[in-house]
């Protein structure tokens, strides 16, 4: 059966695609399940897919992250470790066992007998599950109700609950596969020796801004993420067409994770279709602060900025979004209000984001900069030193 990981670029139309897949399949007496982690993501997909067919049908599913790990990977099987039913999810945005980093006691995952300690999971009083480790709740969840599944020479443990999804569906997609981490790729791990259930994920590595756990497991980087797919037996393949963006802000974007070696971006809009007045300004432009109002008012762009706090005076009454709320949003045109490290990678130290503890400092910025079908302007002062960037003058 397919197992197989797409990493679509920005705009490549990865929500599309499977949304496609899914249709083409219930077409043929398939069933589907499209996973994905955030919320916006999952009203878009339901939404095209009403749109499509009238309404969602039962043979097609959609479902968040944590929604599936609860309904289909821990409660049909959670009494193999909970004597009780838990009642819901209890999000969490650091670890729910550590206090002004200390670790709380009584929170390990084992008891001093070695049983499976309840704390470690779900909350003592409102038996809720504990959202940073739901992943490894299920994985747990798993290890208790194994099966031996033999794949060519190897031997796999595939708990109950992923062989009861081989009986429902016949594909499961994720989308924005970016966003997992840690424990969830154990459960990837699982899902890829299912013989009777295809697994496809799609994702664009590069904008990982948003994740499912505060995970100290590995993989957390984009590299190892790639790798682990590769571990576990998954074809690789390419969207690298963007239906959003012209050549020049495709081909600097791309200038942003050129270590990675991902493939080249190729832009699928054709300028020469474009009206008079869009066409006259195409690409990446540095804009100087003298020159700003004269830019707003001739283009008047999106403004994009890294948080709330940032140059408030420049974005009153204006359009603006912060880098993560853009994600997945098209703009004609943009205008960054660049970080330290966005402002020195336009100066041309490549290195700028080198020095961060994660990815996600250099994702947003690749996020940022990939919203905008016409052009992209960077509120910029200092001397422009890589290729691709053009000086604006009223």
């Amino acid at each position: 059966m397919t197992k197989e990981l797409i990493i679509a670029c920005a705009g490549a139309g990865k929500s599309a695609k499977i949304i496609n897949d899914a249709i083409a399949r219930y077409r043929e007496q398939k069933r589907s399940l499209i996973l994905t982690y955030t919320d916006c993501n999952q009203r878009q997909i339901i939404q095209r897919l009403s749109s499509e067919l009238g309404a969602v049908p039962p043979e097609i599913k959609v479902k968040g992250w944590f929604t599936f790990l609860l309904e289909d990977m821990i409660r049909p099987y959670q009494s193999c470790i909970l004597q009780y039913r838990v009642s819901g999810l209890n999000f969490n945005e650091t670890d729910p066992h550590k206090r002004k980093g200390y670790t709380i006691t009584g929170r390990a995952e084992r008891a001093s007998n070695g049983s499976i300690n309840h704390k470690h999971f779900v909350t003592k009083e409102t038996k809720k599950a504990h959202s940073a480790y739901l992943s490894k709740f299920a994985c747990r969840v798993a290890e208790e109700t194994k099966i031996l599944r033999k794949v060519g020479r190897k031997s796999y443990k595939i708990g109950c609950a992923t062989e009861r999804l081989e009986e429902i569906y016949d594909a499961i997609f994720i989308d924005e596969v970016q966003d997992l981490v840690g424990w969830d790729f154990e459960l990837l791990r699982l899902l890829s020796v299912c013989q009777e259930l295809d697994v496809i994920c799609v994702g664009d590595f590069r904008q990982t801004i948003y994740q499912t756990a505060n995970a100290q497991k590995k993989p957390k980087s984009n590299d190892d993420k790639l790798s682990y797919f590769q571990e576990i037996g998954f074809s690789q393949s390419s969207m690298n067409k963007s239906r959003r963006s012209v050549a020049a802000i495709c081909e600097f974007s791309d200038k942003i994770h050129d270590g990675l070696k991902f493939p080249s971006t190729l832009s699928g809009v054709d300028e020469k279709e474009l009206p008079a007045d869009v066409a006259e300004h195409l690409g990446v432009f540095a804009v100087k602060k003298t020159d700003l109002e004269a830019y707003y008012d001739r283009y008047h762009p999106t403004i994009l900025r890294h948080s709330q706090a940032v140059d408030p005076q420049t974005c009153s009454g204006r359009e603006v979004f912060n880098f993560g709320k853009s994600k997945g949003m098209t703009f004609d045109r943009t205008l960054i209000l660049p970080t330290g490290p966005q402002r020195a990678f336009l100066q041309g130290d490549l290195r700028a984001f080198s020095g961060g503890s994660t990815d996600k400092a250099v994702n947003a910025f690749y996020v940022a900069s990939t919203r905008a079908r016409y052009s992209v302007g960077f509120l910029l002062d200092e001397d422009i030193g890589i290729d691709g960037v053009t000086i604006w003058r009223p």
